[in-house]
C-alpha cells in the first residue's frame, strides 16, 4: 500500500487508505483470532508501526531516530492512530456486551459466560431483646 500511494500528497487520504486495505484485514474476526502471547500480538503491531513511520517520513521528510528520538507511542498519537492492540479489547467488550444485551444471537456463547453478582443481603430487623 505504502508503494502504490508514494504519490499522494493527502495526509488524510494515504491513512484512509491504510484504514480501508491494511488495517481492515488485520482486524478482521479479532475478536475470535486475537493473540493472546505478547510476542504475536507486537508482531501485528509492527504492521502498523511501519506505516506511522512511513507517514511521519512524508509529512516531515526524514525518519524519525527510532526508538530514540520519537516512539511509536508518540508518533501514533500525533497522527490520532490507535493501537491495535487498544482496538481488539474494543471489539472483546463491544461483542460481550451485544452478547449479553442480546443484540447477537448465539445461545453456545451465553453459556459460556459466566456471570456472579452478589448476594443481595436484606437488614436484619432490629427486635428488642426481652432483657431490656
Amino acid at each position: 500500500m505504502l508503494r502504490h500511494s508514494k504519490f499522494f500528497n493527502e495526509i488524510d487520504t494515504i491513512v484512509t487508505l491504510f484504514t480501508a486495505l491494511v488495517r481492515s484485514k488485520l482486524e478482521y474476526a479479532s475478536v475470535i483470532w486475537a493473540p493472546t502471547s505478547k510476542f504475536l500480538s507486537k508482531k501485528i503491531e509492527q504492521v502498523q508501526a511501519r506505516f506511522v513511520r512511513a507517514l511521519f517520513f512524508k509529512m516531515f521528510g526524514f525518519y524519525p531516530c527510532y526508538p530514540e528520538a520519537i516512539s511509536y507511542t508518540q508518533l501514533r498519537e500525533q497522527l490520532c492512530i490507535e493501537s491495535l492492540e487498544a482496538r481488539r479489547d474494543k471489539a472483546k467488550l463491544l461483542f460481550i456486551y451485544n452478547i449479553i444485551n442480546n443484540n447477537i444471537t448465539c445461545p453456545g456463547f451465553i453459556e459460556k459466560i459466566n456471570i456472579k453478582t452478589p448476594r443481595v443481603r436484606y437488614p436484619q430487623k432490629q427486635t428488642k431483646s426481652a432483657c431490656q
